[in-house]
């Protein structure tokens, strides 16, 4: 398997891992500390429906990973693959910066901090290995 195929893979599982978490918090399991400053150990009904948000967008994140690194079949052309790429990337930075500088949880600062570090460079370098290699 090549680089840019384990990049891929890597990411793809570290955004499962995290919208597998958000599913487990919708079900009301006690996981709320990796997530929106920690404020809720048992996340309330009523901000459920945002970690079946999550899920899915973390889900579409990390099928669209296996896409990219060209492990799973894709119609869509290179540009539309780099422009999702090029958003993932950036939300991924975001997600770092709120994340170890702005929430006041340890679970979220280092927990879901690290992955959403890790992503965004790893990210960063499948973006750029894919450009060389297309």
């Amino acid at each position: 398997m090549t680089k840019p195929k384990l990049i891929a893979v890597f990411c793809a599982i570290l955004y499962f891992i995290q919208a597998v978490l958000h599913f487990l918090i919708l079900l009301g399991f006690p996981l709320g500390g990796f997530f929106f400053g920690g404020v809720y150990t048992v996340f309330p009904l009523w901000l459920r429906p945002a970690n079946l948000f999550f899920a899915l967008l973390w889900s579409f994140f990390a099928y669209f990973y296996l896409t990219y690194g060209q492990i799973l079949p894709s119609r869509w052309n290179k540009a539309k693959l780099n422009l999702v790429m090029m958003t993932i990337t950036g939300l991924s930075l975001l997600a770092t910066v709120f994340n170890f500088f702005i929430s006041s949880s340890p679970l979220e600062k280092y927990g879901t901090g690290s992955m959403t570090a890790l992503t965004f460079l790893l990210s960063c370098c499948l973006f750029l290995l894919s450009k060389q290699s297309r």
